[in-house]
């Protein structure tokens, strides 16, 4: 983790970073941010979180709104298995799952 390229983030986003951390044994980062922090060839603008397993789209509400504070973020899609929202009206994170075999 000490090799991230954070410069690829604003300011707003390296803050929400930490937060993540309460998912990090259900949820891995992938997308085009995940490849970015890697070899820093771009900005990023938003978060895709994928799990393996299936998860609770209201569970993950709830936890969203504990941790961030309902006001300040937007559901903008809610599926089985598939949650998107909107946090601080410009920073979208997605969580979904990607069931594969390794």
């Amino acid at each position: 983790m000490n090799n991230l390229k954070l410069s690829i983030l604003s300011e707003e986003r390296k803050k929400i970073i930490p937060h993540f951390v309460a998912w990090k044994d259900k949820f891995y980062l992938a997308g085009g941010t995940a490849l970015a922090l890697q070899i820093g060839h771009r900005e990023s603008v938003d978060f895709d979180f994928f799990s393996r397993h299936s998860f609770d789209t209201e569970v993950m509400i709830k936890q969203l709104s504990t941790l961030f504070g309902e006001k300040l973020f937007t559901v903008t899609q809610v599926e089985k298995n598939t949650l998107s929202i909107v946090l601080h009206q410009e920073i979208k994170i997605s969580f979904m799952t990607y069931e594969y075999n390794s």
